[in-house]
């Protein structure tokens, strides 16, 4: 069960508020009843929130025989964001977050490793994005954020898992009707966090960077094309890879067919001696219709190297 919706706890807010919360009607939720208010620091606020349990049960996890394959456990995750508009130009985004298992304690690792991201009470996402920088479709987001595209399968926030994915990290967007481009670069983990007070585990500098281009002006398809970059400088066994990609992609707005094709290349060096080169592909194509109940019906083949 997943709801995602505005926290009723806000209403703690409205002696602050004054005038703004007292003149909502019955319909109007608090978020906008904020954006109401005559002024100050609580102006154009939009406050949301997220609260999902989900029970899992894993069997044969690897694939392989052994009782460490086998994973049964309750997932909660909890989550308050705050949206705050500077104008039409600047917005600052901040979202906590607390992850964890029923039962488990604080340094527990849930479902996958994503840059050493362990459950615990966080800061899932906390950026500030200035647009319309010289007046053109130019815009700029810094600081922790989550990077989604395409079908999540290289870049993406990783949301169905207990805990997800951010990246801390300096993003350019040029965004047009019909042509979205974006570059980012991230710092994954910084092996010098130790020598500042601050935990790390492995004590390795791992940058993570990519050009993303997404094309939307024909009606039968979307193109997108990519360019990322790994790189881990640990001692004399760091690695450098490379991976180009392309995706083709519709999605009918309502019913229909659908279809997704996606191929991409990687090479470069690992372990410093180590040449890759690997490649990996996936189509998917899928049928929405509507009888009384919307569903969708769908078959995908993936292949890769190894």
């Amino acid at each position: 069960m997943k709801i995602r919706a505005l926290l009723s706890s806000v209403i703690m807010l409205s002696p602050v508020l004054g005038q703004a919360v007292e003149e909502a009607t019955p319909n109007e939720t608090v978020a906008a009843a904020i954006e109401k208010s005559s002024g100050g620091p609580l102006e154009n606020i939009k406050i949301s929130g997220l609260y999902r349990i989900r029970p899992e049960i894993r069997q044969n996890n690897g694939f392989s025989s052994g009782s460490g394959n086998n994973a049964n456990y309750i997932g909660q995750k909890v989550q308050v964001g705050f949206l705050k508009e500077f104008g039409n130009d600047t917005k600052l985004q901040i979202t906590f977050q607390d992850s964890r298992i029923w039962g488990g304690n604080a340094a527990s690792m849930t479902t996958l490793d994503t840059a050493i991201e362990q459950q615990s009470v966080d800061v899932r996402e906390a950026y500030l994005e200035f647009s319309k920088l010289a007046g053109g479709p130019l815009s700029i987001q810094v600081g922790r954020q989550k990077l989604v595209y395409g079908g999540e399968r290289l870049v993406g926030s990783l949301d169905w898992t207990n805990i997800g994915r951010s990246f801390d990290a300096v993003r350019l967007k040029y965004e047009t009707n019909t042509n979205k481009l974006h570059a980012f670069s991230s710092i994954v983990t910084e092996g010098n966090s130790a020598d500042v007070g601050q935990r790390t585990v492995n004590a390795v500098d791992r940058y993570f960077s990519g050009i993303y281009n997404t094309f939307t002006g024909l009606s039968f398809m979307h193109v997108e094309a990519y360019y990322l970059n790994r790189i881990n400088t640990t001692n004399n066994n760091g690695e450098n890879l490379h991976t180009v990609g392309t995706r083709l992609s519709y999605k009918p707005k309502d019913v229909g067919l659908d279809y997704e094709v996606e191929a991409a290349y990687q090479f470069g060096q690992r372990n410093a001696m180590l040449s890759t080169s690997a490649y990996a592909g996936a189509a998917i194509v899928g049928y929405t219709l509507n009888p009384g109940i919307k569903m969708r019906l769908s078959f995908e083949a993936d292949i890769a190297s190894g």
